[in-house]
């Protein structure tokens, strides 16, 4: 086992830190920029899909941030960019909390570097980053940083078990896409060892998740389709462009039948296949070879195959392939962690100096695109573009 001390554990720290601070940074000055020109028709008109005129899915949590900004006397779209910045904010410190302890093992680097992991996915391609799994991931890391509580006292963890599963059960109310992480955030709470302290109390998260599930999707059947007029018009009141209402806003509309064929239209253009057959490759390589590493890894195995598998339909039906491949992926990274946290895996060598150097070239080569199936140096382009942009 490769147990770092001294220069070889803060060089990791400083790695892990420095990753999620240019992440972080990339995400938050797109999505500011994004406000200035009155947001983004995804990332922020998705939150802001309301009710307030009538029931349509994904309106609840969106009627909420309007009355919010008419509490404040602030525009919705800042509402939401301030609730999406918060958000991200929180993800990144539970992901801190989560890889600190790990990479004094090399090998947990590899996740990091994935471009499929949500820290690089949304860092190389932001318009597809903060869209509404970004709640769904809080309530995952969550659970995955449950075993580094275990010194903490019994009211405090099951506090965090009650938090992690409400903010689930919220996340499939806002959209219904993430009703497909239910099955990995129930595997992320057995995989936790929540239950070995509190089998009984375990049942709260469970049963707020598999409620909010089932709620979110009786919701959104019944409410399918809405007048994405009548969903704008608040929003127009409220100062908000007439560009904000023609994304996600504007999709309300359309019919599950008409989705998937606008998405089988798409990946029969030419190249599309292979491009994204390449991002996923990249994308899960790291993974695969973090995992081919371990001595012990039936049990890992089981519990990746049961959380990826039921996220698959939603390839069928539309096509942000790349938020896909990041849902699984993310998902994945979380489900390892919180077994490595708990001792349960052990590797058969330390991760060497090339193979390292290679995931970090694939990491910035080669990342998916969560619309175009596959971006180049997706990251290293961004980091120019902001350059360029601050300083000219």
């Amino acid at each position: 086992m490769d147990k770092a001390i001294g220069p070889f554990t803060d060089g990791r720290r400083l790695t892990l830190i420095g990753l999620l601070a240019i992440s972080a940074m990339i995400i938050l000055i797109n999505v500011w920029l994004e406000v200035q020109q009155g947001g983004s028709k995804w990332q922020q008109g998705d939150w802001l899909i309301n009710a307030l005129n009538g029931y349509v899915r994904r309106g609840l949590a969106g009627s909420l941030f309007v009355h919010i900004a008419d509490w404040t006397s602030t525009s919705p779209v800042v509402v939401v960019a301030l609730i999406q910045s918060a958000a991200l904010s929180a993800l990144l410190a539970l992901t801190f909390s989560l890889f600190n302890p790990l990479i004094l093992q090399s090998n947990y680097l590899l996740l990091l570097l994935s471009p499929g992991f949500y820290v690089l996915f949304w860092a190389a391609d932001p318009a597809g980053s903060l869209r509404k799994e970004l709640i769904a991931f809080c309530a995952m890391a969550m659970l995955s940083i449950f075993p580094v509580l275990g010194h903490h006292g019994p009211n405090l963890r099951r506090f965090w078990l009650t938090v992690s599963g409400l903010i689930f059960a919220l996340s499939c109310l806002a959209h219904e896409g993430n009703i497909f992480l239910m099955p990995a955030f129930l595997t992320l709470l057995w995989m936790s060892g929540a239950w070995l302290s509190d089998r009984w109390f375990t049942l709260s998260p469970a049963f707020l998740a598999i409620f909010g599930t089932l709620a979110g999707l009786i919701y959104a059947l019944m409410h399918s389709h809405g007048d994405v007029d009548a969903v704008c018009a608040p929003l127009l009141e409220r100062g908000a462009p007439q560009s904000l209402c023609q994304g996600a806003i504007a999709w309300i509309n359309v019919p599950l039948a008409e989705g998937i064929n606008r998405t089988w239209a798409i990946t029969a253009e030419p190249n599309f296949v292979w491009k994204f057959c390449v991002a996923g490759i990249a994308a899960a390589l790291p993974l695969l070879y973090f995992i081919r590493q371990l001595i012990n890894r039936k049990t890992l195995l089981l519990a990746c195959f049961i959380a990826c598998v039921p996220i698959m339909p939603l390839y069928l039906i539309a096509i942000d392939w790349g938020r896909w491949l990041d849902m699984q992926i993310t998902s994945m990274v979380f489900i390892v962690c919180t077994m490595g946290l708990q001792a349960k895996l052990s590797f058969r060598q330390r991760l060497r100096p090339l193979a390292l150097s290679f995931f970090i070239i694939i990491g910035l080569a080669l990342s998916p695109d969560h619309y175009y199936a596959l971006r180049s140096f997706g990251l290293l382009e961004q980091l120019l573009t902001l350059l360029m942009h601050f300083s000219g």
